[in-house]
């Protein structure tokens, strides 16, 4: 008998180790994807609930300002998308599609119903697919230095746009595209970045493994990721300005967001979470606790 008992412990010990595990408050859980782990954390309560989404081979603690600030009031679920931070990193195409599945399984396994998703850079777009795919599920959006694009759909035009996209993405594809990260994120910050940071950024993104970078910029760059949806519900874009932006950047972001609200920070990088984390911790409070955030209800 007491061999069978721990033959039946030792099974349902293995059946436990297989199951997602929900945060407790301030801790990490994962959640499950195709077998594979996504990590998250999960602090604070209050609603709405703020699911944070970071940008490219980054990680969750690039909300590490955001999270303790948010957390007063709202509940705080920061996630690593699959193949970053301590997700699982398997050997697949990491298209947008399979990034915001990522996002999807972590709330489900934390039971969250309607957040206000805030998606830095590349999470953008992960965060926008699936308020777009999942109307359902999303209160409203935030734009953090948001990596957005639409491909022309005049033909000639479009032609150049998808060329230029594969020739950015292509740099990053050959056998010293991981040395050329350094270069590229020194590019992204501001002459008042401060040196500690950019190093910080770096290393971050260069301890993720890289066929992950590969293939998630690769599939980024695909026009068939691009749509002209709009989302009706509430966003706030958050953005650094650059020569890169058009002149009509604003207006441009209105035929996604009709109901939208727009705030410069000057001064900063990309990262303008890290730099100004004062000046965008109010303006994210501002907005998920203004009323038009408050009282809006998905449809279900």
């Amino acid at each position: 008998m007491n061999r069978r008992l721990k033959i039946l412990a030792a099974c349902l010990i293995a059946l436990m180790l297989l199951l997602p595990v929900t945060a407790q408050a301030g801790q990490g859980a994962y959640a499950n994807l195709d077998g594979h782990k996504v990590y998250y954390t999960d602090q604070g309560k209050g609603e709405p609930t703020l699911v944070l989404i970071h940008g490219w081979i980054c990680n969750h603690k690039f909300w590490r300002e955001q999270i303790p600030a948010l957390a007063k009031n709202h509940r705080v679920i920061a996630l690593d998308m699959i193949g970053c931070g301590k997700s699982d990193a398997p050997q697949v195409a990491y298209t947008q599609e399979l990034l915001a599945r990522s996002v999807l399984a972590v709330m489900d396994q934390a039971k969250v119903k309607d957040p206000v998703l805030i998606g830095h850079s590349m999470g953008l777009d992960v965060a926008r697919r699936v308020a777009l795919e999942h109307p359902t599920r999303v209160r409203a959006l935030v734009s953090m230095d948001g990596a957005l694009g639409l491909p022309p759909q005049e033909a000639v035009a479009r032609a150049e746009w998808c060329k230029q996209a594969d020739a950015f993405a292509a740099q990053f594809q050959g056998p010293d595209g991981q040395q050329k990260l350094g270069p590229f994120f020194d590019a992204m910050q501001d002459k008042s970045t401060p040196q500690a940071l950019r190093e910080w950024v770096k290393a971050q993104a260069l301890a993720t493994p890289w066929h992950v970078g590969k293939s998630s910029m690769a599939e980024f760059v695909k026009p068939a990721n691009w749509d002209y949806r709009t989302l009706s519900i509430p966003v706030l874009a958050i953005y650094v300005p650059n020569p890169h932006l058009p002149p009509d950047f604003e207006a441009w972001l209105r035929t996604l967001f009709p109901n939208l609200r727009c705030a410069q920070i000057t001064g900063a990088g990309h990262f303008v979470m890290l730099e100004k984390p004062g000046q965008v911790n109010a303006l994210l409070l501002e907005f998920v606790d203004s009323k038009a955030v408050r009282e809006k209800k998905t449809s279900k």
